[in-house]
């Protein structure tokens, strides 16, 4: 539902499209910050304790919305967003790791594959639902009003999911002993001297690269919580300083598993569709306004929940039908040679990406995370 919250924020709080985008980097920023904490807890106290806390996270973060839309300005709206996000990274730092130890090995793909496809159900309701009651409230100071209702609905099924889920006599494995079982011993590879200089050199390059787009990020931030000017430049190299130091010594102490390839360049990939799907979704409505003068606000989010999700989500099903005949990579090589030369409708495009991207990248990602999600927290 947030992918609509752009153009409202940018009707309601008088932003443009730059400063728009923090909804996004509040929500991506809360998974950047707590995947590998959510990973820690779900070792100390068991995966179902973390399930747990990422729900109530979530429930938090959506009551939150009563009290942020009588605040009515942007950073408690972001606050109520990364919240939320919190709580979503715990559950799928978790759940896709649990899901492969609930059955036989072999067939964990297939149950991460069937159970994120029902993610498909919320991404189209999520802007038909949501663009209802949001884009048709009132202007003027309720135009906020609408924020409300949507967000206390997720709040109290939330609720409704953590009763069930707390009473439920589900399998409360934990990490530590799930590798003991997984492994006789410590085998974990340390990086020699001269690998150790090529990921300090390439994670110099990678933070160079992020400079340029995450500096901008940071100046809309500390404009809009009309922060110190003054402390900006010390605070962005702080920032960049901590986060490379932090990046060398997760990959040197995970470098059995960031020295495989399609890992490491699996990730790469997502990331980097990532940015372009997020590009996408948060800015359709816009794109709907700007090019169909007769759209409404309301009509734009319906066409992406009715015609875009839904493609989105017939494009995960056939991807995992197509890789389920088919070799991945060459599923992969083949799409690209298709899309790189024509020129497609935004809709039909997210329908390709995701046939390609979901089966081959998240599934084979997963089920790499779930085979060597115990071993990087020990």
């Amino acid at each position: 539902m947030i992918d609509i919250l752009n153009k409202h924020f940018q009707d309601t709080l008088r932003i443009n499209k730059e400063q728009s985008g923090l909804v996004q980097a509040a929500n991506y920023l809360a998974y950047f910050l707590l995947a590998i904490p959510a990973g820690l807890i779900a070792k100390k106290f068991g995966y179902k304790s973390g399930i747990l806390l990422g729900l109530s996270l979530i429930a938090a973060g959506a009551f939150w919305f009563i009290p942020a839309v009588h605040i009515g300005t942007y950073w408690a709206f972001l606050l109520g967003l990364f919240v939320i996000a919190a709580g979503m990274t715990f559950l799928e730092t978790i759940a896709n790791p649990y899901a492969t130890l609930l059955g036989p090995p072999e067939s964990g793909p297939t149950r991460i594959n069937i159970a994120q496809t029902t993610n498909g159900l919320g991404w189209i309701l999520g802007p038909i639902v949501g663009g209802y009651f949001i884009f048709s409230s009132a202007d003027g100071t309720n135009a906020n009003s609408g924020l409300t209702t949507p967000y206390i609905g997720i709040g109290v099924f939330v609720v409704l999911l953590l009763v069930i889920f707390a009473v439920s006599s589900i399998p409360d494995l934990h990490a530590a002993d799930e590798s003991r079982s997984a492994a006789t011993g410590d085998n974990r590879l340390k990086p020699t001297g001269t690998q150790q200089m090529w990921i300090a050199l390439t994670l110099a390059a990678v933070c160079g690269l992020l400079y340029f787009f995450i500096v901008p990020i940071l100046q809309v931030m500390w404009t809009l919580l009309q922060l110190n000017e003054a402390l900006f430049q010390l605070a962005k190299y702080v920032l960049l300083v901590a986060a490379y130091v932090a990046a060398f010594l997760v990959v040197s102490k995970n470098w059995d598993l960031f020295r495989r390839k399609h890992f490491t360049f699996g990730v790469a990939a997502q990331f980097l569709y990532v940015a372009a799907q997020t590009g996408i979704f948060s800015f359709c409505v816009n794109y709907v306004l700007e090019n169909d003068p007769g759209a409404t606000r309301l009509q734009a989010s319906r066409w992406l929940g009715a015609v875009g999700f839904v493609l989105f989500m017939v494009g995960r099903l056939c991807g995992s039908a197509v890789i389920s005949q088919f070799k991945p990579e060459r599923v992969l090589a083949h799409a690209q040679q298709v899309a790189e030369p024509v020129h497609v409708e935004l809709l039909v495009l997210l329908f390709l990406d995701q046939l390609v991207r979901f089966s081959v990248q998240q599934s084979e990602l997963d089920h790499s995370l779930g085979q060597h999600f115990n071993r990087m927290l020990l």
